[in-house]
């Protein structure tokens, strides 16, 4: 089989394209981690005597608790009510990541952030971007 000029220019143009689009897409994909790490949710009682926020990994960044707290029943109450101000918080952090990454990313990488392995699930993305030297 014979390649003449023009299949081969149209061929390095292709190649070139491409190569442009992975580029795009790894800049993405490192703007989007970029975003995702900045996550922080808060979250407050109905009383507005417990404030909790949280990562993007859902865990607690930081607790505040008012004088009011002492007005609860008990111990076990105010456990709970803790708890539930940051499940809130941290459910609305999983949403927020979740939007921010599911157009870009694989559904495995989304069921890895899911599981908490916030960590395993950042890897994966940039596991599935090409190398730096990928179009070369």
């Amino acid at each position: 089989m014979t390649v003449d000029g023009e299949q081969v220019a149209a061929l390095r143009a292709r190649a070139e394209q491409l190569t442009a689009q992975l580029r795009q897409a790894s800049s993405a994909l490192g703007d989007i981690s970029t975003r995702v790490q900045a996550v922080t949710v808060t979250a407050t009682s109905a009383d507005r005597s417990i404030t909790a926020t949280v990562g993007p990994d859902g865990r607690l960044r930081r607790l505040e608790l008012t004088p009011q707290v002492f007005e609860h029943a008990d111990a076990r109450q105010l456990a709970e009510e803790i708890e539930a101000t940051i499940r809130v918080a941290a459910e609305e952090a999983e949403r927020r990541v979740l939007d921010t990454c599911s157009p870009y990313v694989s559904e495995e990488s989304l069921t890895a952030f899911r599981n908490n392995d916030f960590n395993g699930a950042i890897r994966r993305m940039v596991e599935q971007l090409p190398g730096e030297d990928a179009g070369r």
